[in-house]
């Protein structure tokens, strides 16, 4: 049975983290109008680089504190990243595991070795990840109230 305590500490958790899910979908909708394009000005880059930033975080977050609190809740325990996807998959979560791994690789690169040298190649792949993202976290979320976790709204 789900300890109570740790429950409303996830969903507080949860609450919080979609909070951060709205300022990624508003910066998302920013970037998709400046486009992809041979060169950006300060200011266009400025709107990628916070999508890459809020992008990295909210999918940190997703991983570490909802995916992985759910798990904890189901007494699952220190499953690495590989072994989550399998689970996941196990539990009916749908996405493509290659196109997740690829977001993670993504992110790694994004944030530890950003260089300015094909600015357009890196913000479509940016676009392209933050779709793959909102997906995944739809699909979290079906199985989050599937799993009588969270509530719909």
């Amino acid at each position: 049975m789900i300890h109570q305590l740790y429950l409303k500490a996830y969903l507080e958790n949860y609450n919080q983290y979609k909070k951060t899910c709205n300022s990624l979908k508003l910066s998302y909708q920013h970037a998709l109008e400046i486009g992809i394009k041979p060169t950006y000005n300060f200011f266009e880059t400025e709107v990628f680089d916070a999508l890459i930033i809020k992008l990295s975080r909210s999918f940190d977050v997703l991983y570490k504190q909802v995916i992985k609190g759910f798990f904890k809740l189901k007494e699952e325990n220190n499953v690495t990243f590989i072994d989550t996807l399998h689970l996941l998959e196990k539990l009916g979560v749908h996405f493509n595991s290659i196109n997740i791994i690829n977001l993670k690789n993504f992110r790694n690169r994004a944030v530890h070795e950003y260089i300015e040298t094909n600015m357009p190649e890196l913000y479509k792949d940016t676009l392209f990840f933050t779709d793959i993202f909102f997906n995944f976290e739809t699909e979290i979320n079906k199985l989050l109230l599937k799993e009588n976790i969270i509530r719909e709204n």
